[in-house]
């Protein structure tokens, strides 16, 4: 594996050479890690400990999509074949809010 003359980054063996950074036309702004995150990923602590041994758990609540569209009627009333749906514009994550609020709980929600 070599690394990105531009930017640095490991490569896998094959990987195009514009793949990361395209030569380094791209720059990236480097972001400070914050602090609590930092401190989950190197502490000792017991809930440090606990995030590390449960990331993929957190990982996988994260990695859900809520899918909004405007039905196409025509197209998704065909009985023949499999449910489509033509989604237009961008699609995006549309993840409600982690902590509760006065509606009551949601279906994501982290109890801390």
């Amino acid at each position: 594996m070599a690394n990105c003359i531009y930017c640095g980054a490991v490569k896998f063996e094959y990987e195009a050479p514009t793949f990361c950074c395209d030569n380094g036309k791209v720059k990236l702004v480097h972001v400070e890690v914050p602090d609590k995150l930092y401190e989950l990923f190197t502490s000792t602590s017991e809930e440090a400990v606990a995030f590390r041994k449960n990331i993929r758990l957190f990982n996988c609540i994260f990695s859900f999509t809520s899918l909004g569209v405007k039905l196409d009627k025509e197209l998704a009333s065909s009985r023949q074949g499999v449910y489509t749906f033509r989604a237009q514009g961008m699609v995006y994550h549309d993840l409600p809010g982690l902590l509760p609020n006065e509606k009551g709980p949601n279906p994501f929600q982290l109890f801390c």
